[in-house]
């Protein structure tokens, strides 16, 4: 191989070129390549510094010409990484103090090369080092598992969303376990990308999991994998889960209080242990995973009523945070819906301007028992449904007639829990509203609908909804 073969290797397998890569190696330790035949194709002056062999004298030869019991070769045919834990023996008998790991480069699925590097003090480090890089030179940047949000994504600028924003930082410069709890609608996915972003783990899978949405004969399979023909319809090559998958990453368990209680202490023991099970497997495998889980529900009060256990919550309840509902800080809802707008306007739909006054007091006197996403909701209905491009109030309130909403216009109470009692009174004296109009202007329904300032199709569909 030539000299410039090892500025593609280094160009392919980083992102970096190598003009860049070699200051990197210059100061990273001892550092050595090879191609696929075990020549050297590099080493750093570190390397040369603590061998006492120039560099001169052994690009192009065999690692094992060069140096006893160099493990360069094996790495590059077992196509694994390869650590040795005690100083190699030179042609000249120095020792490379430290820890040697042997890194196959690859190429797609093809060997190119062996990185070599003696850098840490005890294997350990060296493992869990060589095992990153090693994760980290295969991983594709368009990967769709890596975290697609930050806490630029995180609209407000209330003291609750700045707090928020402080909470996910100091997470993510942790890599203990997070439980995040919050209503539906929140953003409890979006908190959880954020803090996978600003990790050490960012470069690295952030795997989601809903848990409410495996069946549960199949949860164990999804989570540990299995073996090839451990059981009827399983893959012959069988398949690895959402653990193996997270392996050097993140996984978010999304609807964690959904986990069936007989399925806590088999995901409890992973988290003790650091290792899973394939279904169908006698051997366990080593998984390096940041767990963060999210819960629309208290886990504390399902412990308490004995639908979830406390060790796990325990386990997992390591960093809490606590996402804050819509209704208290509305003082985010303008920011909100001018973020709306610029999606709204930036997908090529109707241009939107913005909103009127009168309705901005409409969306601000509401409680939004769905959080943001019942906002969104609203402000994509008005939005489609309004001839205007500022949105008024009446485009919110006809929204809500039309689609069933329980949004009370502007001085009503609208209930956190959308209280069943008052929606039956709204309905009851809209219900007499429509019959008196229809009374005044002799049933004509053109006229009535004009009084109402709602569409005659509106007007027909709420006298079919309260049987008129």
């Amino acid at each position: 191989m030539g000299h410039m073969d090892i500025h593609k290797i280094i160009d392919s397998e980083f992102e970096l070129p190598f003009v860049c890569m070699k200051k990197i190696f210059e100061q990273m330790g001892v550092v050595a390549i090879t191609d696929s035949e075990g020549k050297y194709l590099y080493v750093n002056p570190l390397w040369e510094r603590d061998t006492g062999l120039a560099k001169a004298d052994v690009l192009g030869r065999y690692c094992n010409d060069v140096v006893e019991d160099s493990k360069a070769m094996v790495a590059i045919k077992a196509k694994k990484t390869v650590v040795a834990e005690f100083g190699i023996s030179l042609v000249k008998k120095k020792h490379v103090p430290g820890i040697i790991s042997y890194m196959p480069i690859f190429d797609r699925d093809n060997v190119v090369g062996c990185f070599i590097s003696a850098a840490f003090p005890n294997i350990v480090q060296a493992n869990k080092f060589a095992d990153r890089v090693k994760k980290f030179m295969k991983l594709d940047d368009t990967s769709q598992n890596l975290a697609k949000y930050n806490t630029a994504d995180i609209i407000g600028e209330s003291p609750e969303i700045i707090r928020l924003k402080e909470q996910i930082l100091l997470a993510a410069a942790s890599d203990a376990k997070v439980l995040i709890e919050g209503e539906t609608g929140t953003g409890k996915e979006l908190v959880a990308h954020a803090i996978h972003r600003n990790s050490q783990r960012c470069r690295f899978p952030l795997i989601r999991v809903n848990c409410s949405a495996i069946p549960e004969h199949l949860i164990e399979s999804e989570f540990f994998g299995y073996e090839g023909g451990s059981f009827t319809g399983a893959v012959a090559m069988g398949r690895e889960g959402k653990f193996e998958s997270a392996d050097k990453g993140s996984l978010f368990l999304d609807e964690i209080n959904c986990l069936p209680i007989t399925m806590q202490p088999k995901l409890l023991r992973v988290l003790q242990e650091e290792e899973i099970d394939r279904i169908g497997s006698n051997g366990s495998i080593p998984v390096d995973v940041r767990v963060i889980a999210a819960s629309g529900k208290s886990i504390k009060k399902m412990c308490n009523e004995g639908t979830f256990r406390n060790d796990l919550y325990y386990r997992l309840n390591i960093i809490h945070i606590t996402i804050p509902p819509l209704r208290k800080r509305k003082e985010d809802i303008p920011l909100l819906i001018n973020s709306m707008i610029n999606r709204w306007n930036g997908r090529g739909n109707r241009l939107i301007s913005g909103v009127t006054a009168e309705a901005m007091d409409f969306l601000m006197s509401q409680d939004w028992p769905g959080n943001v996403r019942e906002l969104q909701n609203s402000f994509e209905r008005a939005a489609t449904i309004s001839h205007s491009e500022m949105l008024e109030s009446a485009s919110f309130e006809q929204e809500a007639m039309e689609f069933g909403g329980d949004m009370m216009p502007v001085g009503g109470s609208g209930g956190q829990s959308g209280d069943i009692s008052l929606r039956k009174r709204k309905n009851s004296m809209e219900k007499e509203v429509i019959e008196s109009v229809l009374r005044q202007h002799g049933g004509n329904k053109s006229k009535a609908a004009e009084a109402l300032n709602i569409s005659r199709t509106m007007l027909y569909k709420k006298i079919k909804k309260y049987s008129i």
